[in-house]
């Protein structure tokens, strides 16, 4: 069996949806030949020995230069000192707003998670000594990942495919000015001429990735859902039981709910929904201006922000709604963006009402897989809710049109196939 060693810095267990990707992959590996050998930072507890069976997981102290220089000076973090939940995030003064931005620039250089750098290449080092690898495959970010692989790479002269969440220097939301962007963009050609593949999660990204590569084969390989963490016999909530639109995760600031908050309001208004009866959960964060929107709308019987709780949990959750929400980033400088929650919408097979302004790579696969729709007029979506409720009313829950075959395409047991496929065809040119 071939080996290969996979450079993931996020990794199971965790928040970041990310992480997601590098675990569906190593757990179906072996289906298509290849044994897994992932390189990783330590997380606390035994969270990870279900996994040990499957594959060997090489973990290696993590180094946050934000947490190092904290602890060093003896700064307490914004949460700490109660002015907020964001890590680093600076005060609100000008002298403090323009250190927090040169700390960030000049030393969390290409991100706060470069000193992993020397420990994750000792690791590997002994890795590659130990076994017979074939090929190493890194994804991102954070962009460390990318650098330990081609110094690997180079070095023992093993073949390496790149693997992107998230453009690197290419991101428009990028905070750093002119010179750090130049120094980035130069980074990340030298780090990745190395590569002999680079994937990226959409097509549009791809695009948007040949204007800096020129000269690159890039994949696109979206993101997908763990077949295995949705149990297929759920028992769903069903009329008289609240028509519930559940929403999983954080709402950001490019994301907008107000075309659909102003919609279940009218609804309401004119009579047209008994105030009880349609409810919306939001499970996850939002930004202060979407508790002040609810306000606004007067939906605080109807929007309920709920506490976190566990990816099982959120999983049961999704499984038992009406509608899952998803709401698209209303960017133009972006519209290559899935939402890792959409991956774990079409797991749970439930119909998804996506909410954006822009045609892009959510309302394709939505289109796709027939999963969902994607609205932004009001009256658009007053008239789909009304339709939704009436087939709830009639069938006890709202029918999933979502075409099985396609769907599966998404799910990791296809995806890691893809990858497989290229990771053989770069082995085959050796």
């Amino acid at each position: 069996m071939k080996k290969v060693l996979f450079v993931a810095y996020f990794f199971p267990p965790g928040t970041d949806v990310g992480a997601l990707r590098p675990l569906g992959l190593a757990k179906n590996f072996h289906r298509y030949g290849w044994e897994p050998i992932i390189l990783t930072v330590q997380k606390p507890g035994q969270a990870r020995d279900a996994y040990r069976s499957l594959f060997r997981v090489v973990e290696t102290k993590p180094f946050d230069v934000f947490l190092f220089f904290r602890k060093l000076l003896h700064i307490k973090s914004v949460s700490e000192r109660g002015e907020g939940n964001a890590l680093g995030r600076c005060t609100r003064s000008r002298i403090s707003r323009w250190f927090h931005y040169m700390f960030k620039a000049i030393f969390a250089f290409p991100d706060r998670h470069v000193g992993w750098y020397p420990t994750a290449v000792r690791a590997a080092k002994k890795i590659i000594a130990e076994e017979k690898i074939d090929l190493i495959l890194s994804t991102s970010s954070p962009w460390t990942t990318a650098l330990v692989a081609r110094k690997l790479s180079v070095k023992f002269k093993i073949p390496w495919i790149a693997d992107f969440r998230d453009l690197w220097s290419q991101n428009h939301w990028k905070e750093f000015k002119k010179f750090r962007n130049f120094c980035d963009r130069k980074l990340e050609r030298w780090a990745l001429k190395r590569a002999r593949r680079l994937v990226v999660v959409s097509s549009e990204r791809a695009n948007k990735w040949r204007k800096l590569h020129k000269k690159k084969d890039i994949r696109a390989i979206t993101l997908g859902f763990d077949e295995e963490a949705f149990p297929t016999n759920t028992i769903r909530m069903e009329y008289p039981a609240p028509f519930i639109i559940c929403y999983a995760g954080k709402i950001k600031g490019q994301q907008d709910p107000e075309p659909l908050f102003s919609a279940i309001g009218e609804l309401i208004s004119d009579g047209k929904v008994p105030e009880g009866f349609l409810r919306v959960h939001i499970w996850g964060e939002a930004q202060q201006s979407v508790h002040d929107l609810v306000r606004r709308s007067h939906l605080e019987s109807i929007v309920y922000f709920m506490p976190r709780i566990s990816r099982e949990e959120i999983i049961a959750k999704m499984q038992q709604a009406a509608l899952l929400l998803n709401l698209n980033w209303n960017d133009p400088e972006e519209k290559g963006i899935h939402h890792g929650k959409l991956f774990d919408y079409l797991g749970a097979r439930r119909p998804i009402l996506s909410i954006g302004s822009q045609r892009d790579v959510v309302t394709q696969l939505l289109e796709e897989t027939r999963a969902g729709d994607q609205l932004w007029a009001k009256d658009d979506i007053k008239r789909y809710l009304l339709d939704r409720i009436e087939e709830f009313r009639k069938w006890g829950q709202v029918p999933y049109r979502g075409i099985p075959a396609v769907v599966s395409r998404y799910g990791y047991i296809a995806i890691t196939r893809k990858f497989t496929d290229l990771m053989d065809e770069v082995l085959r040119e050796d």
